[in-house]
């Protein structure tokens, strides 16, 4: 199996032209049948390029091309030459990981259907060099419930495991030597900012905060300069708001990046001079969808890059900040009707006419 380079015959008309058929089979099994292929058929992979910040308005110039279409994409991540992605596939309720060539639209299998139950896929990174992907798996047959961090080469081959207990996807230093991810406690009700090397070998906590209100399960962000790391910090309520904190990485003091706060902040990177973040977010709970969003650094200024009623998550940039790619989700809806008087089953929900 691979993805296509180009959208499959008819693109997006494709899942309207199996609504039409469907519907001249029977009304009843229009609905349920219709939707899921305008769903799967509108939900891929966003790449982002020739991104013009920081100086200049956040959407002047910007372009998005679509690169896969099957609709089962879980995870993504971009190399840091901004040449190859890597994703995760669901197929027939299996996860497998790809790489992906995006100038030539070809694919490969790196990782088989070994990758455990995880709703967002694996979490990947690759590695500073490109040289490998960084992926979580669960430790089933430790049998600890808890997710292992693993390793392997981006052409494929033996999967290499390196740390326990793994609760976000990780970043590297810019010389590639350190890692850091997210650590979550439960016997203690907390969540640490843990720095290894990048073989998994001497791990240390740099920052701890309490679950509740601390750090957040999403994956941080080193910076260019080496010296900091953002995190996104919290409650993750449905009235809780998060902030974006910058944390020293030889001392672990915490600074906020301006005064916004946001429902949900999602997975985010650096630009390339250091001088601010991209990342996804909500900005409140009327917000059904993520966007894309920057903040300058220090400063904290606030920029919405896109504005759309599309969703995005799993973002990564390229190290030159010049490509960037995400996840984006969008839902197609239908209106049905039905003659007066028939009731019509939607999705175990029934509907019908009034006297």
């Amino acid at each position: 199996m691979s993805w296509p380079a180009t959208a499959p015959p008819g693109g997006k008309d494709a899942a309207a032209t199996l609504l039409r058929k469907v519907l001249r089979w029977g009304t009843y099994a229009a609905p349920v049948s219709g939707l899921v292929a305008v769903v799967l058929g509108l939900y891929g992979v966003a790449f982002v390029y020739d991104w013009p910040f920081p100086r200049r308005p956040p959407l002047e110039g910007l372009r998005i091309a679509r690169l896969t279409f099957t609709g089962q994409v879980k995870d993504a991540a971009i190399s840091p030459d901004g040449k190859y992605a890597a994703f995760v596939n669901l197929d027939s309720g299996h996860l497998s990981v790809w790489v992906y060539q995006i100038a030539t639209g070809s694919s490969a299998l790196v990782v088989p259907d070994d990758i455990g139950p995880w709703p967002w896929g694996a979490r990947l990174t690759f590695s500073s060099d490109g040289t490998y992907i960084y992926y979580e798996n669960l430790d089933s047959r430790e049998g600890t419930g808890l997710y292992g961090l693993y390793r392997v080469p981006m052409v494929g081959g033996t999967p290499r495991k390196l740390i326990s207990d793994v609760d976000s996807a990780v970043t590297f230093s810019p010389d590639g030597k350190r890692l850091a991810f997210m650590r979550n406690s439960n016997e203690r009700s907390e969540v640490a900012l843990i720095v290894a090397n990048s073989d998994g070998s001497n791990e240390r906590p740099i920052s701890v905060h309490n679950r509740e209100d601390g750090f957040t399960f999403e994956a941080p962000a080193w910076s260019p300069d080496s010296r900091q790391i953002a995190a996104a910090v919290g409650h993750r309520g449905l009235l809780g708001r998060q902030r974006i904190e910058v944390i020293a990485a030889d001392t672990g003091r915490e600074t906020s990046v301006g005064p916004q706060t946001w429902w949900f902040l999602g997975r985010m990177g650096w630009l390339p001079d250091g001088r601010g973040l991209v990342f996804v977010a909500k900005e409140n709970t009327s917000s059904t969808n993520a966007q894309i969003w920057q903040v300058d650094f220090p400063s904290g200024g606030v920029h919405r890059v896109t504005n759309d009623l599309a969703n995005y998550f799993c973002f990564t940039g390229s190290a030159d900040g010049g490509y960037w790619i995400a996840l984006q989700e969008r839902v197609a809806s239908s209106l049905w009707a039905s003659p007066k008087g028939i009731g019509l089953s939607l999705s175990g929900l029934l509907l019908a006419w009034t006297a």
